[in-house]
């Protein structure tokens, strides 16, 4: 019924007194209202929009940057199906550690795209320095806490926590650019993963 009076009868029916006003309709357009953003549950991917250039590797960078969304919200969406040890009521700390990272990734991008701490009345790129330093300064704080109670608790998995956190630290102290940023992390957590592999296998064949 709602579809059917949204196409046919959107200002309502023909009769006086009985139509519905909408206000001006949107101009698709026109700018955006200076200073909008979208709920808080959205900000970290409006934030990570804006961290994406026009263009990248021949594509509309917008575009990369909901396919990268996408793949990252699908390995999420099969984590429960690939961690064995969760089904089999076992500690798996690799995949804990893997909602943290995630818990960070997204609150950075979040606390960022707030501007916390940021003066108003300065420059946007001031401003969202400001924001990226303190956003990282909270991130490193809750890694911090989180990463010592889970080292008491013989937790002794932290690639992807530390690859969130050093994104962090590159991006929002070091002023690194935020993908550049990324692709570091991301390299140094795959060096990280290939060091405990090879350890494994060399603990293996000793014993």
């Amino acid at each position: 019924m709602l579809v059917v009076l949204a196409a046919f009868l959107p200002y309502g029916p023909s009769i006086p007194g009985m139509e519905w006003d909408l206000g001006h309709k949107a101009n698709p357009l026109a700018p955006a209202y200076p200073g909008i953003k979208p709920e808080w549950y959205f900000l970290w991917v409006y934030q990570l929009l804006k961290e994406f250039p026009p263009h990248l590797l021949g594509l509309e960078g917008p575009q990369v940057c909901l396919l990268v969304v996408f793949v990252l919200l699908g390995l999420w969406a099969v984590v429960p199906w690939i961690d064995r040890s969760a089904r089999r009521n076992e500690p798996s700390p690799a995949f804990t550690d893997l909602g943290v990272a995630a818990l960070l990734f997204i609150g950075f991008l979040t606390l960022k795209a707030w501007d916390v701490g940021a003066p108003a009345g300065v420059a946007e790129e001031l401003r969202a320095q400001v924001a990226a330093r303190n956003a990282a300064l909270i991130v490193l704080g809750i890694f911090a806490i989180v990463t010592a109670g889970r080292a008491l608790a013989a937790r002794r998995w932290f690639v992807w926590s530390g690859a969130a956190a050093g994104h962090a630290v590159l991006h929002g102290l070091m002023g690194l650019a935020y993908l550049w940023a990324g692709a570091i992390a991301a390299g140094a957590a795959a060096l990280a993963l290939l060091g405990k592999r090879l350890a494994g296998r060399t603990g293996g064949s000793e014993r």
